[in-house]
C-alpha cells in the first residue's frame, strides 16, 4: 500500500529523503538535463529530523529521529541549482509495505529516464536506520510506535516534512499546549567587565591600550559637555537640552566597531557616535545656539545634530521615525554593496530607546528589514523609561530582545553599562549584516537613565532620588571601565585630574579661550 503526500517546497528549503538500507537503488532522483550556471547561496535551509536535506555546499545531510546527523556525498552545483529551480514541486512516495522512499519529480514521465540521475553509489544509509518506518516522524514521540500504524495514519500527521506556508518550521503535536510568556528562561545579557571592571572570562579583551583610552576619553568628553549645557538651560543661555548621563557606553562602544562609512540614524542620547566621529565642541555648540555655522540651519531643536560629513542622519524628535527609515536606507546600501562589490561594504545602524519599540514603526520596520533581508543594525537603548513610564507599563514580554526573535532577526541582549561588551556585540552584530548578502541584527543593550528625560522633565516626581543615585554609585558606564583601566596599570588618579581639567577647557569651561556664553546668539535665516 502505498501513502502519497504531496509537497509543495518554498523557495529558501528543500527536503529530501535518503534510500532505505534494503534498496539502495530507490533514492533521489536528480534531473541533470539543462543545468544552470552559477550557484548562490541558499538561505533558510532547516533540518528535519527523520528526513535529509542538501546545505549549501550541495552536501547530503541526514537528520535523524534519534539526532543523531549522517554526511552523505556531494551534488555538484550544477545539479542542485537545476533541482531547486527547475524540478519543485515533487510529489513524494512513501512505501510502507516496502518501507523505502522515492522521489521524483512531478512529472517524471516528462523526463527521458536518461536525463535522471540516480545517486552515487558511495552513498550509504545510515547504519542505525533499520527501516524507512524509522525515518518517519509524528506527534508520538516514539517513532516505532508510529511505524506500527503508519498505513492507517493521516499523512499530515505522520510525516514531518507536511507543513503550512506560515510555519515551515514548526512541528505537529498531539498535546494541547498554549505557549506563555515567562516559562522559558528569559534572554541573557552578555558583558565582558563585572560591576567592579573585572574581566569575567580569564582572557582579557581584544583591545588596544590607545583604543581603550580613546573611549573612555569620548565618554568623559561627553559627560562633561552633558552637566556644563545642563547648567547653561537652568541659566537660560539655551533653551533646552537632552543629557546622556549613564549611557555613553552604548554609543560609544557601539561606534567603535562601526564604518566610519556606515549611514546611522540616531535618537537623542547618540552624543556619543558624534563624539567619536569627530564633532568637536564648536560643532555642538553651533547646533545647540542655533548659530549662522549650525549644518542643520537651525531648522531643529537643540540636540538634534546631523551630518553629512560623518555620515549621520539628522535626529528628529517624533518617536521611531528614524527605524523605517533606516530599514530603507538599508536596502538601498544592500543594492550599492551588489553594484560595487569591490567597494569595503556598509550596514545601518539604527538607535531608539524601548519606548520607541513601542510605536508601530519600530514593528513595520524590522518587518521589511527581516522580508528584505536588509543590512542593518537595530541598537535598542533599554534605559528603564519611556520619558516618565516605566518598563513595566511598556510592556510584559521579556524586553525587546524577544520581538526581533518573532521577527525572525538574529538577536542580542547586552550590558549596555559595560562599553567593551557592547563593542564586542556591534562588531560581531556588523559581520553578521553583511552575511548572505545582507540580514538585519538586533542589539538590545540594557541600560540605566541617570538624568532626567530632558530639561523640561523631573524625574523625581515619578521616580525615587535614592534610586538614581545608587545607579550612578554602583553602576556608572564610565567608573566601570576606569576601575578595569586602573586594574591594567594604564590609568591613574593624577591622569584623570589632568584629563578632566582638559576636557573642561576644551569643552568651553574656560570662558578665557571660548568667552561667555552668550543668552542670545544671531541665528540664521530660514
Amino acid at each position: 500500500m502505498k501513502l502519497m503526500i504531496q509537497t509543495l517546497l518554498g523557495a529558501s528549503w528543500f527536503v529530501y529523503a535518503l534510500a532505505a538500507p534494503q534498496n539502495s537503488d530507490h533514492g533521489l532522483r536528480l534531473a541533470t538535463s539543462n543545468p544552470l550556471e552559477g550557484f548562490p547561496a541558499l538561505k533558510g535551509l532547516h533540518s528535519r529530523p527523520g528526513f535529509a536535506f542538501v546545505d549549501p555546499d550541495g552536501i547530503y545531510r541526514a537528520y535523524l529521529a534519534d539526532g543523531s546527523v549522517v554526511d552523505a556525498a556531494r551534488l555538484t552545483p550544477e545539479q542542485l541549482q537545476y533541482w531547486l529551480d527547475v524540478r519543485a514541486p515533487l510529489l513524494s512516495a512513501i512505501d510502507a509495505e516496502n518501507e523505502r522512499t522515492t522521489y521524483a519529480t512531478a512529472n517524471p514521465q516528462d523526463v527521458p529516464e536518461e536525463q535522471l540521475l540516480h545517486p552515487p553509489d558511495e552513498i550509504k544509509p545510515h547504519a542505525q536506520i533499520q527501516s524507512m518506518a524509522e525515518f518517519v516522524i509524528s506527534p508520538n514521540p516514539d517513532p516505532l510506535q508510529v511505524a506500527k500504524r503508519q498505513v492507517n495514519c493521516p499523512p499530515m500527521y505522520c510525516v514531518y516534512g507536511v507543513h503550512f506556508p506560515g510555519a515551515v518550521n514548526s512541528r505537529f503535536t498531539t498535546s494541547l499546549k498554549f505557549a506563555r510568556a515567562g516559562e522559558d528562561d528569559a534572554m541573557p545579557t552578555f558583558r565582558v567587565l563585572d560591576q567592579d571592571g573585572a574581566v569575567i572570562e580569564k582572557e582579557q579583551p581584544d583591545i588596544s591600550d590607545e583604543e581603550v583610552l580613546r573611549l573612555y576619553k569620548d565618554m568623559v568628553s561627553v559627560s562633561i559637555m552633558d552637566v556644563i549645557m545642563f547648567d547653561a538651560q537652568r541659566q537660560g543661555k539655551v533653551s533646552f537640552y537632552m543629557v546622556s548621563a549613564g549611557e555613553e557606553g552604548i554609543a560609544v562602544g557601539s561606534a567603535s566597531s562601526l564604518d566610519t562609512r556606515d549611514p546611522i540614524f540616531a535618537q537623542y542620547r547618540e552624543t556619543g557616535i558624534f563624539q567619536y566621529r569627530g564633532f568637536t565642541f564648536d560643532d555642538y555648540m553651533a547646533q545647540l545656539f542655533a548659530t549662522k555655522d549650525d549644518p542643520g540651519l537651525a531648522r531643529n531643536m537643540p540636540v538634534h545634530y546631523g551630518s553629512e560629513k560623518y555620515h549621520i542622519h539628522t535626529i528628529s524628535s517624533p518617536l521611531a521615525t528614524q527605524i523605517p527609515h533606516a530599514s530603507g536606507a538599508a536596502y538601498a546600501v544592500k543594492i550599492q554593496n551588489q553594484q560595487n562589490p569591490t567597494d569595503d561594504p556598509r550596514v545601518v545602524a539604527c538607535y531608539f530607546g524601548e519606548g520607541a519599540a513601542s510605536e508601530g514603526d519600530f514593528h513595520a520596520a524590522l518587518n521589511i528589514a527581516a522580508t528584505r533581508a536588509c543590512p542593518v543594525l537595530f541598537i535598542c537603548r533599554n534605559n528603564g523609561y519611556a520619558i516618565s513610564t516605566p518598563t513595566l507599563e511598556q510592556y510584559r514580554g521579556d524586553g525587546i530582545a524577544s520581538r526581533g526573535v518573532g521577527y525572525g532577526i538574529d538577536t542580542i541582549r547586552v550590558d549596555g553599562n559595560d562599553i567593551l561588551a557592547v563593542r564586542e556585540v556591534t562588531k560581531r552584530a556588523r559581520e553578521l549584516a553583511l552575511q548572505d548578502g545582507g540580514r538585519p541584527v538586533l542589539i538590545e543593550a540594557m541600560s540605566y537613565r541617570v538624568s532626567h528625560h530632558s530639561t523640561s522633565d523631573d524625574s523625581f516626581a515619578y521616580r525615587a532620588k535614592v534610586e538614581v543615585e545608587d545607579w550612578k554609585r554602583r553602576d556608572n558606564p564610565i567608573t566601570r571601565l576606569r576601575k578595569w583601566m586602573e586594574g591594567k596599570g594604564i590609568w591613574n588618579e593624577e591622569k584623570e585630574k589632568d584629563l578632566r581639567a582638559e576636557t573642561q577647557r576644551t569643552d568651553g569651561g574656560n570662558e578665557e579661550d571660548h568667552g561667555e556664553i552668550p543668552k542670545r546668539v544671531r541665528c540664521v535665516r530660514i
